[in-house]
């Protein structure tokens, strides 16, 4: 319920952010199994008030669209992960960071073949450009947009941070579990609110009501 309230915020801005990280997933394991670890990546969405995450065993598609039961009325800024392709928007702006450090490396390339083609695509860089040739140079109209996913990126590592700072997860209930909390502390935080006084204000309503409250405004110094 009260991720649906983060959720809900989430998509009423114009403009998100997401990432994803390497499956990082412990378990306890049997002596006489072999070692598989499963899959658990982080996956953040957010803009300047609101975080919303998902802690999975997987980036595929099906896991992303979580966020997006609807098109999103707005840019969505995030990598080059092909999950994301499946989400319907108005306009996707890639991060271009991944995209120039492979420029230098077909710039500082050794091959003196002088077929740039062809050993470009061995990184699947001409692939890529071609594949989301719209989507690279969205912020160049629109002033709110970046061309890097720096926002998704630091918000990522506070949730990795805090995942690991909590041994991971061993269990789907304990990543859920998790990721509300992640989320509803990580907002608070972007609203100017510390400490568990906003989370204990709003159990002690839903006890009286029987209805959460709204997500508190944006300090003026949050």
């Amino acid at each position: 319920m009260v991720k649906q309230l983060v959720l809900a915020k989430l998509l009423d801005r114009s403009l998100m952010f997401a990432d994803d990280n390497k499956p990082a997933f412990k378990r306890k394991q049997p002596k006489n199994e072999t070692k598989n670890p499963e899959p658990n990546p982080v996956i953040p969405a957010s803009n300047e008030n609101v975080t919303y995450y998902v802690i999975d065993r997987s980036r595929a598609s099906p896991v992303v669209l979580r966020f997006f039961k609807l098109a999103f009325v707005g840019v969505l800024v995030t990598d080059f992960l092909g999950a994301y392709n499946a989400i319907v928007c108005d306009a996707k702006q890639k991060c271009l960071s991944p995209l120039l450090g492979d420029l230098k490396k077909v710039a500082k390339s050794k091959d003196t073949s002088g077929d740039w083609l062809v050993f470009s695509e061995r990184l699947n860089l001409v692939k890529r450009l071609r594949r989301h040739r719209v989507e690279l140079l969205i912020f160049l109209y629109n002033d709110a947009v970046p061309f890097d996913n720096n926002h998704a990126e630091r918000t990522l590592r506070n949730g990795v941070v805090m995942r690991k700072n909590s041994y991971c997860n061993r269990s789907l209930d304990g990543a859920e579990t998790q990721a509300v909390l992640m989320s509803i502390f990580a907002t608070l935080k972007q609203r100017g609110f510390h400490g568990t006084k906003p989370v204990v204000e709003a159990l002690r309503e839903y006890l009286t009501r029987k209805k959460l409250p709204e997500l508190p405004q944006k300090q003026p110094n949050g």
